[in-house]
């Protein structure tokens, strides 16, 4: 029950992460009308916090375990994305794009607690095939997106990103 609750939750974060990198600076420049430069200079920090928050996020598996770290950083994601559709300001959408990075915690700690959690001596096969299912399976969130930005839905897409991290958190619970 662990494992599948542990893969369920990899499943959904690899399909937000693959959703929002796929077409937040489209959005950017679409529905918030920011330049292409200034689009592209958010998603770079966007990706550019990681380099803090992959660590800040092992560090709090290592004290807190996979149930507080995850609902923490995937609590912070959801909150942006319910803040992103209102947001109109730049200095507004650079602290939602700084909040969303939390999302970039979340995968590595998952990966992580699989590990921990996988029987000895499959760690490393088993993983691996658990993340070539969430990506196999992640690639869908994309095309499902584009779809209802397609039909004028582009808020709505990341509030739907957002219910989906509150939604991984139910898994966590079985963590």
């Amino acid at each position: 029950p662990a494992v599948i609750s542990g893969a369920i939750a990899l499943i959904v974060i690899v399909s937000i992460w693959q959703a929002f990198s796929g077409f937040y600076p489209t959005y950017l420049i679409e529905v918030k009308e920011f330049s292409a430069l200034r689009a592209s200079v958010l998603f770079g920090a966007f990706f550019a916090l990681g380099v803090f928050i992959q660590p800040l996020s092992g560090m709090a598996y290592d004290s807190f375990g996979i149930r507080k770290t995850l609902t923490g950083f995937l609590g912070v994601f959801a909150v942006a994305m319910a803040l992103l559709p209102v947001a109109e300001r730049l200095w507004a959408v650079a602290l939602i794009t700084a909040l969303a990075a939390a999302l970039l915690g979340a995968p590595t700690t998952t990966q992580s607690h699989l590990l921990v959690i996988l029987p000895e001596g499959t760690q490393g096969n088993a993983l691996g095939m658990l993340r070539t299912i969430a990506f196999t399976i992640g690639a869908a969130s994309p095309v499902i997106f584009g779809a209802l930005a397609d039909n004028g839905l582009f808020d709505e897409g990341f509030t739907i990103l957002g219910a989906l991290a509150v939604g991984a958190l139910l898994a966590i619970r079985r963590l």
